[in-house]
């Protein structure tokens, strides 16, 4: 990925010194998501605008009248096809006056000229061995709902706010299903089971037995599912198992090449493990890697599998990330042709209305994609972008 250092000046506006001294000291302080250098106040705000050259890259507007701002935001993107710069990486602020300068490292996406190759061989993830490691899986029990009544629901996720644990236990006997790992409170109460894709993953840290005492984290209160967290030593990544049993390496490889490409920021470990020439993995650095680390990227790289992290455009600055399945465009990870520009460009603007119709949720405002549409006062949006937000509202999804 190119590489390219620039200075920024920034015109702040604002009505509150401390807010300001704010950003700066946050910056002192290493705050990671500095970017946009917003901050908000009782009596003012803070604005700024990009400027790249003598050419005004990106501007912002934010005061209390955020759904008017939104509906500007959204006529930005899809009326004048307004593409936003990637985030970059800060190294100096320095403040003048009402102005501050603002060094940073840009990341530029490949182009298409530097899409890097479809190898001769498909890889295969072989996971390493390592010395024994006290390790954190995270897995989530389903069907809340359908297993306890309005009281006991409400009940159970205050268990869940207070981290209380649950109890797993396999069910050999299960008619539907004889690897089946059922959930239950420590009273007894049956609260659900672990999804299919996480049973193995959660029998080979169970081993030979039959129970195991876990840690209720989050409770997904809409969609009935409950986060769980599994301390275990390891001897291997996990999560890089699961991942790569999901998918193949060159899709983990094409979903991270794609997140990079819509201005995501990877670590330099991350980066480095990607070729640049052919859309291989360097396994060899991975498996170098401690357990731990192995994990953090492993569920990193299964989340862009799914989701799609664009700017929030109610937060500018700040990242977010939203549903993405890629068969709503006839293709998958698999598939996909890293040159097709066209495509992978219409994605990304949608990634960003897809973005402005999670937050209007978020927001209290229940729209169906057609009314928001009429809401935003937007043309006829087209099929695909309609169908991701119609999976969002048909599943209740924020």
């Amino acid at each position: 990925m190119e590489e390219k250092r620039i200075k920024v000046n920034y015109r702040i506006r604002t009505s509150n010194e401390d807010a300001l001294e704010c950003l700066i000291n946050e910056y002192n302080e290493g705050e990671e998501d500095l970017i946009a250098l917003f901050a908000e106040d009782e009596d003012g705000k803070i604005a700024a605008t990009y400027w790249y050259g003598d050419q005004e890259v990106n501007a912002y507007f934010y005061d209390n009248e955020l759904w008017d701002g939104m509906i500007h935001f959204s006529h930005e993107l899809f009326e004048q096809k307004k593409m936003y710069i990637p985030h970059p990486e800060i190294t100096n602020i320095q403040r003048n006056g009402s102005m501050l300068c603002v060094e940073m490292v840009l990341y530029l996406p490949w182009s298409s000229s530097e899409v890097p190759s479809i190898p001769d061989e498909e890889q295969i993830y072989i996971p390493s061995e390592g010395e024994p490691e006290l390790s954190i899986y995270e897995s989530r029990i389903v069907g809340v709902k359908y297993h306890t009544n309005e009281k006991q629901y409400e009940e159970l996720d205050e268990k869940v706010m207070r981290l209380e644990t649950a109890i797993l236990q396999k069910e050999p006997e299960n008619q539907y299903d004889p690897n089946a790992i059922a959930a239950y409170t420590q009273d007894g109460l049956k609260i659900g089971y672990i999804p299919k894709d996480e049973i193995e993953s959660v029998k080979s840290i169970m081993g030979n037995n039959p129970k195991l005492d876990v840690e209720m984290s989050y409770m997904d209160f809409n969609a009935g599912s409950i986060n769980i967290r599994i301390k275990t030593w390891v001897t291997k990544s996990l999560l890089s198992e699961k991942l790569f049993k999901l998918y193949s390496p060159i899709e983990v490889y094409r979903a991270n090449y794609v997140y990079r490409k819509w201005g995501g920021i990877t670590e330099k470990t991350e980066s480095e493990l990607f070729d640049k020439s052919k859309q291989l993995i360097d396994f060899k650095k991975f498996n170098s890697l401690t357990i731990g680390q192995q994990d953090r990227l492993a569920e990193k790289w299964l989340d862009r599998m799914t989701r799609a992290t664009v700017e929030n455009p109610t937060n500018p600055g700040l990242r977010m990330t939203v549903p993405l399945d890629l068969s709503v465009y006839g293709t998958s990870w698999k598939k996909i042709n890293l040159r097709d520009e066209a495509k992978i460009a219409l994605i990304e603007a949608e990634n960003k209305m897809i973005a402005i119709y999670v937050r209007t949720r978020r927001m209290g405002y229940k729209f169906s994609p057609e009314e928001f549409v009429e809401e935003m006062n937007l043309n006829e949006l087209g099929e695909t972008i309609m169908k991701r937000m119609h999976y969002i509202y048909d599943n209740n999804r924020l």
